[in-house]
């Protein structure tokens, strides 16, 4: 699954680690990723935690356990969310994904198809973030 290398904490995340959330059980724990960039400034917001709508949902550091996601894709041109009508020319691929879209982000979607749309944006439009420093590890 390549789109697990490019999941990145958040400063947020960061921050609250580092004030030691010791009164907050670790599943519980908020944690957001970074979004990953596309060309033609499109981003895919990929989560998982305690407070997302990942299967399972709770916090994990060990990112393979988890057998969904919750996606958001972003445009910068809309500024907000959008579909994956927007995002991709292809609409059987889109049709695939409508089960998940609760009309702004995307529920526990199976991680084989989130590593689906994460090659099928990097085809489509090419990755901004892919240097290997942006990589967690």
């Amino acid at each position: 699954m390549e789109f697990l290398k490019y999941l990145k904490e958040d400063w947020l995340s960061k921050k609250l680690i580092e004030e030691n959330y010791s009164d907050v059980d670790f599943p519980l724990r908020t944690r957001f990723f970074e979004e990953i960039v596309f060309n033609n400034e499109i981003m895919l917001s990929i989560q998982a935690s305690g407070v997302h709508s990942s299967k399972p949902s709770k916090t994990l550091n060990d990112l393979t356990q988890y057998e969904a996601f919750e996606l958001g894709i972003k445009s910068l041109q809309i500024e907000n969310f959008v579909s994956l009508d927007f995002a991709t020319a292809d609409k059987t691929f889109s049709k695939i994904f409508r089960e998940y879209f609760d009309g702004s982000i995307y529920n526990s979607v199976p991680r084989e198809l989130v590593e689906g749309i994460f090659q099928k944006l990097k085809n489509e439009h090419g990755l901004v973030q892919n240097d290997k420093e942006n990589l967690s590890s």
